[in-house]
């Protein structure tokens, strides 16, 4: 789960997914969140597509710089939801290890994307050697 609610009555988690209330075992509600699934699915392809174009420098430098939009987009989403649910809900918002990990992903992101130019400078060093 990425947030936990509690209330004095109920206990909620959120994931991806969407909502569930969770009362002992069993998970008795389910709001889904349909919006956070294709976002998630837009910056997988696009982080793997970025992956296995590594001959293609300046089209990876691209494609991560769209996944960034898209991650960026996603941690907007999450956390906006998030704060709508504790406000609906009255609850006091526990945030999980997994928050973090979108923000993780932008980190290994702006790593990506400093390599890839650090091997574009190194290149074209190279060709002006030549």
């Amino acid at each position: 789960p990425i947030t936990a609610y509690f209330s004095a009555e109920f206990t909620y988690l959120f994931n991806v997914m969407g909502l569930d209330l969770v009362s002992g075992q069993e998970a008795i509600v389910n709001t889904a969140f349909w919006y956070l699934i294709p976002t998630n699915a837009i910056i997988i392809i696009t982080t793997l597509i970025a992956i296995f174009m590594f001959k293609k420098r300046i089209f990876q430098n691209k494609i991560i710089a769209f996944s960034f939009l898209f991650n960026a987009v996603f941690i907007g989403l999450l956390y906006w939801i998030t704060d709508n649910i504790a406000k609906e809900l009255d609850t006091v918002v526990h945030y999980q290890i997994a928050a973090a990990i979108p923000f993780l992903n932008v980190l290994f992101l702006i790593f990506a994307a400093k390599a890839i130019r650090r091997d574009e400078a190194k290149v074209r060093a190279a060709d002006r050697l030549r």
